[in-house]
């Protein structure tokens, strides 16, 4: 059926004037065009999702990884259908400086939760992407900010520098470059500081 807009009249629950860019918990629900069932089937009261359903699966997972800001909350996937939370959060963030075991390759980031974002890049969800095809998942250098804009500036900054500019501010901080943040925290090391 096509809209009409002389029998649909389809309001917006949004709350006029509410800047929905703000921190805060947003429940969001999907659907498919003309309600067709795109994302799988149930059978016996379990979601079989299909190659589509497969890759909503992912994108959702994914998102994190575009939107600093963003966390995810609940999910599922409904045959023409999804539901979820979304959490925005405007509290600062951090820029982070990963390399593999043998110290071959940089890699800056940033985030507003670096542990799991460290979690992330030891379990990639794409197996052929740069941090995963290197291995960089020591995080050997960070810089924390209040404010998550101020981060992302700093690593626009960082990823303009050359490689020994790089490490030089890598030894500052950490000259024997030794993993300072795991998945788990933050690694107590009073050796990892110069003097």
């Amino acid at each position: 059926m096509k809209y009409n807009p002389n029998t649909h009249h389809r309001r917006s629950i949004r709350l006029k004037g509410y800047d929905y860019s703000q921190e805060g918990l947003y429940y969001v629900t999907i659907c498919c065009q003309d309600r067709v069932c795109c994302f799988g089937k149930i059978e016996n009261n379990e979601m079989m999702l299909n190659e589509n359903g497969q890759i909503v699966q992912m994108v959702w997972n994914e998102l994190p990884q575009h939107y600093y800001h963003v966390e995810l909350g609940e999910f599922v996937i409904m045959p023409n259908h999804i539901h979820g939370i979304i959490i925005i959060n405007a509290n600062g963030g951090y820029v982070y400086i990963f390399t593999n075991k043998n110290k071959t390759t940089l890699y800056i980031g940033v985030t507003n939760e670096l542990c799991r974002m460290i979690y992330q890049h030891k379990n990639p969800l794409i197996k052929n992407s740069f941090t995963s095809r290197y291995n960089l998942e020591y995080c050997i250098y960070y810089e924390y900010f209040e404010h998550f804009d101020l981060a992302i500036h700093r690593e626009k900054e960082l990823k303009k520098w050359n490689r020994s500019k790089k490490e030089l501010l890598i030894n500052s901080m950490n000259p024997k470059w030794k993993e300072l943040v795991n998945e788990f925290g933050f690694v107590r090391d009073s050796s990892l500081r110069s003097e």
